[in-house]
Protein backbone atom coordinates (compact mmCIF):
# COMPACT_ATOMS: atom_id res chain seq x y z
CA UNK A 1 0.00 0.00 0.00
CA UNK A 2 1.13 3.55 -0.68
CA UNK A 3 0.23 6.94 0.66
CA UNK A 4 -3.27 8.00 -0.32
CA UNK A 5 -4.28 11.62 -0.67
CA UNK A 6 -7.90 12.59 -0.01
CA UNK A 7 -9.43 15.90 -1.07
CA UNK A 8 -12.34 17.08 1.10
CA UNK A 9 -14.66 19.82 -0.16
CA UNK A 10 -18.00 20.99 1.19
CA UNK A 11 -20.92 23.35 0.66
CA UNK A 12 -20.39 24.50 -2.92
CA UNK A 13 -23.90 26.00 -3.11
CA UNK A 14 -23.78 26.26 -6.89
CA UNK A 15 -26.51 28.57 -8.13
CA UNK A 16 -26.05 31.15 -5.39
CA UNK A 17 -24.35 34.40 -6.34
CA UNK A 18 -21.50 33.57 -3.96
CA UNK A 19 -21.58 29.82 -4.51
CA UNK A 20 -18.68 28.21 -6.32
CA UNK A 21 -19.21 29.25 -9.93
CA UNK A 22 -17.31 27.78 -12.93
CA UNK A 23 -16.26 30.31 -15.60
CA UNK A 24 -19.07 29.40 -18.04
CA UNK A 25 -21.65 30.62 -15.50
CA UNK A 26 -19.85 33.61 -14.03
CA UNK A 27 -21.19 37.12 -14.45
CA UNK A 28 -18.76 39.02 -16.63
CA UNK A 29 -20.44 42.36 -17.38
CA UNK A 30 -18.57 44.59 -14.95
CA UNK A 31 -19.80 47.78 -16.57
CA UNK A 32 -23.08 47.79 -14.67
CA UNK A 33 -23.87 48.60 -11.03
CA UNK A 34 -21.26 48.57 -8.27
CA UNK A 35 -23.09 45.63 -6.68
CA UNK A 36 -22.89 43.58 -9.90
CA UNK A 37 -19.22 44.47 -10.27
CA UNK A 38 -18.61 43.10 -6.78
CA UNK A 39 -20.37 39.83 -7.64
CA UNK A 40 -18.27 39.51 -10.81
CA UNK A 41 -15.08 40.10 -8.84
CA UNK A 42 -16.02 37.58 -6.14
CA UNK A 43 -17.01 34.78 -8.54
CA UNK A 44 -13.77 35.11 -10.51
CA UNK A 45 -11.67 35.28 -7.33
CA UNK A 46 -13.37 32.25 -5.71
CA UNK A 47 -12.91 30.04 -8.77
CA UNK A 48 -9.26 31.04 -9.23
CA UNK A 49 -8.60 30.44 -5.53
CA UNK A 50 -10.24 27.00 -5.69
CA UNK A 51 -8.20 26.07 -8.75
CA UNK A 52 -4.97 27.25 -7.12
CA UNK A 53 -5.61 25.00 -4.12
CA UNK A 54 -6.28 22.00 -6.36
CA UNK A 55 -3.15 22.65 -8.41
CA UNK A 56 -1.05 22.86 -5.24
CA UNK A 57 -2.03 19.40 -3.96
CA UNK A 58 -2.75 17.24 -7.02
CA UNK A 59 -2.96 14.34 -7.65
CA UNK A 60 -5.76 13.10 -5.38
CA UNK A 61 -6.62 9.43 -5.00
CA UNK A 62 -10.05 10.11 -3.49
CA UNK A 63 -12.54 12.97 -3.29
CA UNK A 64 -15.12 13.39 -0.53
CA UNK A 65 -17.83 15.99 -1.20
CA UNK A 66 -19.68 16.76 2.03
CA UNK A 67 -22.98 17.93 0.58
CA UNK A 68 -24.90 21.06 -0.34
CA UNK A 69 -23.52 20.89 -3.86
CA UNK A 70 -26.34 23.15 -5.03
CA UNK A 71 -28.15 26.06 -3.40
CA UNK A 72 -31.71 25.46 -4.60
CA UNK A 73 -34.44 28.04 -5.04
CA UNK A 74 -33.40 30.37 -2.21
CA UNK A 75 -36.99 30.81 -1.04
CA UNK A 76 -36.09 32.30 2.35
CA UNK A 77 -34.39 35.21 0.58
CA UNK A 78 -37.08 35.50 -2.09
CA UNK A 79 -34.58 34.09 -4.59
CA UNK A 80 -32.88 37.50 -4.55
CA UNK A 81 -29.45 35.92 -4.00
CA UNK A 82 -29.66 33.32 -6.76
CA UNK A 83 -27.47 33.30 -9.84
CA UNK A 84 -29.99 30.80 -11.22
CA UNK A 85 -32.94 28.99 -9.65
CA UNK A 86 -32.88 26.28 -12.34
CA UNK A 87 -31.82 23.17 -10.44
CA UNK A 88 -30.78 21.37 -13.63
CA UNK A 89 -28.36 24.19 -14.31
CA UNK A 90 -27.17 24.16 -10.72
CA UNK A 91 -26.45 20.42 -11.06
CA UNK A 92 -24.39 21.10 -14.20
CA UNK A 93 -22.40 23.73 -12.31
CA UNK A 94 -21.71 21.35 -9.42
CA UNK A 95 -20.60 18.61 -11.82
CA UNK A 96 -18.14 21.03 -13.46
CA UNK A 97 -16.74 22.04 -10.05
CA UNK A 98 -16.24 18.44 -8.93
CA UNK A 99 -14.73 17.31 -12.21
CA UNK A 100 -12.10 20.02 -11.84
CA UNK A 101 -10.51 17.95 -9.06
CA UNK A 102 -9.66 15.27 -11.66
CA UNK A 103 -10.47 12.25 -9.49
CA UNK A 104 -11.61 8.97 -11.02
CA UNK A 105 -15.38 8.50 -10.71
CA UNK A 106 -15.16 5.30 -8.64
CA UNK A 107 -13.21 7.20 -5.97
CA UNK A 108 -15.65 10.09 -5.59
CA UNK A 109 -18.14 10.08 -2.72
CA UNK A 110 -20.91 12.63 -2.17
CA UNK A 111 -22.82 12.83 1.10
CA UNK A 112 -26.32 14.28 0.78
CA UNK A 113 -26.82 17.82 2.07
CA UNK A 114 -29.65 19.91 3.49
CA UNK A 115 -33.11 19.35 2.07
CA UNK A 116 -33.79 23.09 1.87
CA UNK A 117 -30.96 23.42 -0.65
CA UNK A 118 -30.79 20.11 -2.46
CA UNK A 119 -34.47 19.16 -2.46
CA UNK A 120 -36.93 17.70 0.00
CA UNK A 121 -39.24 15.74 -2.31
CA UNK A 122 -36.51 15.07 -4.90
CA UNK A 123 -32.82 14.99 -3.94
CA UNK A 124 -31.05 16.84 -6.73
CA UNK A 125 -27.63 15.80 -5.51
CA UNK A 126 -28.51 12.33 -6.76
CA UNK A 127 -28.49 13.96 -10.19
CA UNK A 128 -24.97 15.25 -9.56
CA UNK A 129 -23.89 11.70 -8.67
CA UNK A 130 -25.57 10.26 -11.76
CA UNK A 131 -23.78 12.72 -14.03
CA UNK A 132 -20.44 11.92 -12.38
CA UNK A 133 -21.23 8.17 -12.17
CA UNK A 134 -20.06 8.21 -8.55
CA UNK A 135 -21.58 7.02 -5.28
CA UNK A 136 -23.79 9.12 -3.05
CA UNK A 137 -24.85 8.31 0.51
CA UNK A 138 -26.35 9.93 3.56
CA UNK A 139 -23.44 8.77 5.71
CA UNK A 140 -20.43 7.07 4.16
CA UNK A 141 -17.75 4.93 5.79
CA UNK A 142 -14.45 4.67 3.94
CA UNK A 143 -11.44 2.50 4.74
CA UNK A 144 -8.09 3.91 3.60
CA UNK A 145 -4.83 2.14 4.47
CA UNK A 146 -6.58 0.61 7.48
CA UNK A 147 -7.99 3.92 8.75
CA UNK A 148 -11.77 4.23 9.11
CA UNK A 149 -13.32 7.48 7.87
CA UNK A 150 -16.84 8.66 8.70
CA UNK A 151 -18.15 11.25 6.20
CA UNK A 152 -21.44 13.08 6.60
CA UNK A 153 -22.86 16.51 5.79
CA UNK A 154 -24.61 17.37 9.03
CA UNK A 155 -22.96 18.44 12.26
CA UNK A 156 -24.40 20.44 15.12
CA UNK A 157 -23.56 24.14 15.15
CA UNK A 158 -23.70 26.89 17.72
CA UNK A 159 -23.42 30.65 17.93
CA UNK A 160 -21.53 30.19 21.22
CA UNK A 161 -17.81 30.13 20.40
CA UNK A 162 -16.81 28.02 23.42
CA UNK A 163 -19.13 25.22 22.27
CA UNK A 164 -18.04 25.09 18.64
CA UNK A 165 -16.39 21.63 18.92
CA UNK A 166 -19.35 19.94 20.60
CA UNK A 167 -20.85 18.58 17.39
CA UNK A 168 -17.58 16.94 16.35
CA UNK A 169 -17.09 15.35 19.76
CA UNK A 170 -20.65 14.05 19.60
CA UNK A 171 -19.83 12.36 16.27
CA UNK A 172 -16.91 10.54 17.89
CA UNK A 173 -18.97 9.40 20.87
CA UNK A 174 -21.86 8.28 18.64
CA UNK A 175 -19.52 6.11 16.58
CA UNK A 176 -18.11 4.54 19.74
CA UNK A 177 -21.62 3.74 20.97
CA UNK A 178 -22.70 2.22 17.64
CA UNK A 179 -19.61 0.01 17.67
CA UNK A 180 -20.32 -1.16 21.22
CA UNK A 181 -23.93 -2.07 20.45
CA UNK A 182 -23.41 -3.45 16.91
CA UNK A 183 -20.12 -5.29 16.54
CA UNK A 184 -20.23 -5.13 12.73
CA UNK A 185 -20.62 -1.35 12.68
CA UNK A 186 -17.68 0.43 11.02
CA UNK A 187 -15.18 1.92 13.44
CA UNK A 188 -13.89 5.37 12.48
CA UNK A 189 -10.79 7.28 13.43
CA UNK A 190 -11.33 10.23 11.08
CA UNK A 191 -14.61 12.17 11.13
CA UNK A 192 -15.48 14.56 8.29
CA UNK A 193 -18.42 16.95 8.47
CA UNK A 194 -19.65 20.09 6.67
CA UNK A 195 -22.82 22.19 6.88
CA UNK A 196 -21.82 25.07 9.18
CA UNK A 197 -19.37 26.84 6.81
CA UNK A 198 -16.71 26.98 9.52
CA UNK A 199 -13.47 25.04 9.72
CA UNK A 200 -13.03 23.31 13.09
CA UNK A 201 -10.38 20.67 13.75
CA UNK A 202 -9.82 18.35 16.72
CA UNK A 203 -6.50 16.60 16.08
CA UNK A 204 -5.72 13.96 18.69
CA UNK A 205 -3.35 10.96 18.58
CA UNK A 206 -6.14 8.43 17.99
CA UNK A 207 -8.72 10.52 16.14
CA UNK A 208 -8.94 13.38 13.67
CA UNK A 209 -12.25 15.26 13.47
CA UNK A 210 -12.80 18.04 10.94
CA UNK A 211 -15.62 20.34 9.96
CA UNK A 212 -14.52 21.36 6.49
CA UNK A 213 -14.59 24.97 5.32
CA UNK A 214 -17.18 25.88 2.70
CA UNK A 215 -16.72 26.84 -0.94
CA UNK A 216 -19.37 29.54 -0.66
CA UNK A 217 -18.71 33.09 0.48
CA UNK A 218 -20.84 35.37 2.58
CA UNK A 219 -24.55 35.75 1.92
CA UNK A 220 -26.95 38.55 2.72
CA UNK A 221 -29.33 36.10 4.41
CA UNK A 222 -26.50 34.66 6.52
CA UNK A 223 -25.35 38.14 7.51
CA UNK A 224 -28.79 38.81 8.98
CA UNK A 225 -28.83 35.66 11.14
CA UNK A 226 -25.26 34.53 11.90
CA UNK A 227 -22.47 36.17 13.86
CA UNK A 228 -19.42 33.87 13.58
CA UNK A 229 -16.94 34.02 10.66
CA UNK A 230 -17.37 32.06 7.44
CA UNK A 231 -14.38 30.01 6.22
CA UNK A 232 -13.70 29.42 2.50
CA UNK A 233 -11.34 26.62 1.50
CA UNK A 234 -10.48 22.93 1.24
CA UNK A 235 -9.00 20.13 3.35
CA UNK A 236 -6.43 17.56 2.17
CA UNK A 237 -5.57 14.41 4.16
CA UNK A 238 -2.67 12.04 3.48
CA UNK A 239 -2.83 8.53 4.95
CA UNK A 240 0.37 6.51 4.63
CA UNK A 241 0.89 2.75 4.45
CA UNK A 242 1.23 2.55 8.24
CA UNK A 243 -2.17 4.19 8.79
CA UNK A 244 -0.68 7.46 9.97
CA UNK A 245 -2.19 10.68 8.71
CA UNK A 246 -1.18 14.24 7.93
CA UNK A 247 -3.71 16.92 7.09
CA UNK A 248 -3.50 20.25 5.30
CA UNK A 249 -5.86 23.20 5.24
CA UNK A 250 -6.10 25.98 2.72
CA UNK A 251 -8.46 28.81 3.63
CA UNK A 252 -8.71 32.26 2.09
CA UNK A 253 -9.31 35.70 3.52
CA UNK A 254 -12.75 37.07 2.65
CA UNK A 255 -12.12 40.46 4.25
CA UNK A 256 -11.60 42.09 0.87
CA UNK A 257 -15.34 41.71 0.30
CA UNK A 258 -16.40 43.49 3.51
CA UNK A 259 -18.06 46.86 2.99
CA UNK A 260 -17.33 49.60 5.49
CA UNK A 261 -19.49 52.71 5.55
CA UNK A 262 -17.37 55.86 5.53
CA UNK A 263 -18.63 59.15 6.93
Amino acid sequence: MRKKRILVISDLHCGHLTGLTPPDWQWTNESETAWRQEVCRYQKWAWETYESYLDEFRPFQRLVVLGDCIDGKGRLSGSNEQLTTNKNEQVDMAVACIKRAKVQKQYITITRGTGYHVGIDDDWEDGVARELKCQIKNHDFIKSNGVGISARHFVGGTQTPVGKATGLLRAQISNDQWCREYKEHPDAQIFLRGHIHRNIVIDEPATLSIVAPALQGWTDFGAKKCSLPVHFGIIVIDIDAKGEWQWYRRTAQLGQFVHVTQW
